[in-house]
């Protein structure tokens, strides 16, 4: 069985990559839909994409109450 962090674990990172906890780094995107159902939802951003997380910030938001922290503009 393939532990969950061992790509952390081949970069001595346990803790901060592969995980959403205080002090990781997270890197997600907050999608409108399912991708699995419909992958053609990534080719819709103006639609489907509703935040982008980047080192645990929130660099795009068109979420009611997830404030931006740091622009990409």
């Amino acid at each position: 069985m393939v532990q969950a962090d061992s790509a952390a674990r081949v970069v001595d990172m346990v803790g901060k990559l592969g995980c959403i906890k205080p002090e990781a780094f997270a890197d997600f995107l907050l999608l409108g839909a399912n991708p699995l159902e419909d992958i053609g939802i990534m080719n819709k951003p103006n639609q489907y994409l509703k935040a982008v997380v980047k080192d645990g910030r929130c660099v795009k938001s068109s979420v009611k109450g997830l404030r931006v922290e740091i622009s990409l503009d």
